[in-house]
């Protein structure tokens, strides 16, 4: 079985596709979850609580944590920790696979201009802070204990799904095509690179495969 956790948001979605490219024993988990594919398995879940993460990870060979929590510093901070270390046991005590869809934020300064696998851990904002704790937690525990991880960057993204959270389709897209001046907030001299859902959501399954 592959479990994706946090199944219902941009990437889950799409990942949930992709995945029964491998298999058709998927279990999506997420407060309210919702099947992609008619065979899809459907575990509803808080995952702030351990027991119901533990729950969730049970069976599963392969797990992808894709969830997102809301763009807030304090709940990054609080949030986070808690969950990778819950998650991280679960997978270690159940002898799955953990597929971590990760952000770039632990990687800061000069180090975003080209990032590799062996770009150090240099956050340079408090949200970035917090997801640094999240791989070092991670990369700790296949180092000590033989926890079988991957982590997957990307940059910020769109497309087919969850449009009413695409900052991109709602500041462009959807302003060019009525004619009108697109908006950003960003520094618009500042390259901000974006990927495609469905792309990102592929790679994904073929790294956990």
């Amino acid at each position: 079985m592959q479990t994706i956790l946090g199944s219902g948001g941009a990437i889950g979605t799409e990942l949930a596709k992709e995945l029964k490219q491998y298999t058709i024993d998927i279990r999506l988990v997420s407060r309210n979850p919702k099947k992609v594919n008619d065979t899809d398995s459907l575990h509803p879940a808080d995952l702030s609580d351990k027991s119901q993460v533990i729950k969730a990870i049970e069976g599963s060979e392969i797990s992808y944590l894709t969830l997102g929590f809301d763009y807030n510093t304090e709940i990054w901070k609080d949030k986070w920790p808690a969950l990778i270390k819950n998650v991280a046991e679960a997978c270690i005590n159940h002898k799955t696979k953990l597929v971590f869809f990760d952000n770039i934020y632990a990687i800061g300064g000069d180090n975003v201009k080209h990032i590799t696998e062996l770009s150090p851990i240099s956050p340079s904002s408090k949200k970035g802070e917090g997801h640094a704790f999240v791989y070092r937690h991670i990369l700790q525990n296949v180092d000590k204990v033989k926890l079988e991880a991957i982590i997957a960057r990307s940059p910020d993204f769109f497309g087919p799904g969850k449009k009413e959270t695409s900052l991109v389709l709602n500041m462009v897209y959807d302003i060019l095509v009525k004619g009108k001046t697109a908006q950003w907030f960003c520094n618009a001299d500042v390259i901000h690179t974006m990927r495609y859902t469905t792309d990102l959501a592929k790679g994904t399954a073929l790294l956990g495969n």
